[in-house]
């Protein structure tokens, strides 16, 4: 009788198996990664921004060029969190880590761990699968976004076309000088420039991350660290 209430309080006693990367795990490491790409998404839509007063809305003060994406910044800001946490937890990073034999394999669950589950251990070894899995989901999310009838899409074309043919604009700076009627943009010129432009998207965030091995949104040994001090 003292053998087996021995072993039930030894159980007891002993440290809770860590299941997965649950809760505030999720939502730190989610969230941490939407603030790590926040300057690189502004420097791509300070780029669109340029693009649009350039080669579409050319009479705007360059001081109000960022207002055109403004709804681009603010769906960003308000939905970008969802997305985010759904590409990484659960959709590939899910799950116990033990093996067949419900034994948990060497570096499991922590600190480096060579299987596919919902640990800290498993994000930090499969390191290389998380940045891109991070990548592609801002990359999608911008995509999706500007695609054309899109609630934002719709939105940024409402500026701009308001912008490329009023007289007066509300801005630092003088007013800006109107379109004479004759050369005045017409709305599918404008839509057509526009889908040209947010074509270019992809690319312009993979040069802003550093190119094809993504250097400049890694952040490897930082957010490895980040994620490992998780239990």
């Amino acid at each position: 009788m003292r053998l087996v209430l021995f072993s039930i309080l030894s159980l007891l006693a002993a440290p809770a198996a860590v299941l997965s990367c649950e809760g505030e795990c999720i939502v730190g490491i989610t969230n941490q990664f939407i603030t790590l790409y926040a300057e690189t998404v502004s420097s791509v839509m300070d780029n669109i921004a340029s693009q649009i007063c350039k080669d579409v809305a050319p009479q705007t003060p360059t001081a109000s060029c960022s207002a055109y994406v403004q709804p681009l910044m603010d769906a960003w800001n308000s939905s970008m969190y969802n997305p985010m946490e759904h590409a990484i937890f659960p959709s590939y990073f899910h799950g116990k880590c033990q093996n067949a034999q419900g034994v948990d394999p060497p570096g499991c669950p922590n600190p480096d761990c060579p299987v596919v589950c919902g640990t800290p251990g498993s994000l930090v070894h499969f390191y290389s699968t998380l940045q891109n899995i991070v990548f592609d989901t801002v990359n999608g999310f911008l995509v999706n976004n500007t695609k054309p009838n899109s609630d934002v899409y719709n939105e940024i074309k409402k500026a701009v076309t308001a912008g490329s043919s009023t007289s007066s604009r509300r801005a630092l700076g003088p007013p800006a000088r109107p379109y004479p009627p004759s050369i005045r943009p017409r709305a599918g010129t404008i839509d057509k420039s526009l889908q040209s432009i947010f074509k270019g998207l992809p690319h312009l965030l993979q040069q802003d991350c550093g190119g094809p091995g993504l250097p400049n949104c890694s952040w490897e040994t930082y957010m490895k660290k980040f994620i490992l001090s998780y239990p």
